[in-house]
């Protein structure tokens, strides 16, 4: 059985059939917007966007809006043609997602995760990945996950080096979801043979991880099976961990 840990640190993690998603749906777009107004999240684009674009995003006329947005393809531009996806979700999904698309091909690593979860849905899972990696490549801490996740459950196996890597790669930007996945891959042998000292280590790397039981008691029951020797390994392979994720792949 594998445990997911929850999001709020507060919470408590709940079994479930498997790794999931962190999938950002159309239907919950909108908040993207409010956080970024609000200056809530730092990976949601500005709505900052060049005047002539806003105008005609305004108008929701596709045509104007891809006249007005297509020189240069300013991150402004492209931010505008992302809200206006936003913004025609319901009314027109088609036009929608002809302008999300508009702004990932682009460049928006925010627009190009969410047209890359959005294409995975749809079954294209070729396009769909290929999204998800320029949006992790950009840098986009949430894409990376998902990244991983994906080619986790589309690929396995034979993707397990850059599946790992980017798992690292979101925990060492702060995912603490990315480490426990980590641990679970380790214990579970899902990319290969088990590692519970390996497991132990990344699962003893999560923040306040006395704030999730379940994860806490199965840390303790690991150590619990491990040699005085594999429990020193496990504990230095921890401290790495804790300060550098990367460590293993420089």
């Amino acid at each position: 059985m594998i445990i997911a840990l929850a999001r709020n640190a507060n919470e408590d993690p709940l079994p479930v059939g498997g790794l999931k998603l962190r999938i950002m749906q159309l239907g919950v777009l909108p908040a993207l917007l409010l956080m970024a107004a609000a200056g809530a999240a730092a990976e949601a684009p500005s709505l900052t966007g060049s005047a002539a674009c806003a105008e005609a995003a305004a108008g929701e006329d596709p045509a104007e809006v891809r006249l007005a947005c297509q020189p240069g393809r300013e991150r402004g531009n492209l931010v505008d043609g992302y809200n206006l996806a936003l913004g025609l979700r319901l009314q027109d999904p088609e036009a929608s997602l002809g302008h999300l698309s508009w702004a990932a091909d682009g460049g928006l690593p925010e627009a190009a995760h969410v047209y890359g979860n959005l294409l995975l849905d749809e079954g294209e899972p070729e396009r769909g990945l290929a999204q998800l990696a320029a949006a992790a490549q950009a840098g986009l801490v949430a894409a990376q996950y998902d990244y991983a996740t994906a080619l986790l459950e589309t690929r396995g196996p034979d993707q397990r080096d850059t599946i790992l890597y980017w798992y690292a790669q979101a925990a060492a930007n702060g995912d603490q979801s990315a480490r426990y996945n980590l641990g679970v891959l380790h214990l579970e042998g899902h990319l290969g043979s088990r590692d519970p000292i390996l497991a132990w280590a990344w699962f003893s790397s999560l923040d306040a991880l006395e704030g999730h039981p379940q994860v806490y008691r199965l840390v303790n029951r690991l150590a619990r099976e491990m040699s005085s020797q594999d429990r020193r390994r496990a504990e230095d392979l921890r401290d790495t961990l804790k300060r550098d994720p990367m460590a293993f792949f420089e």
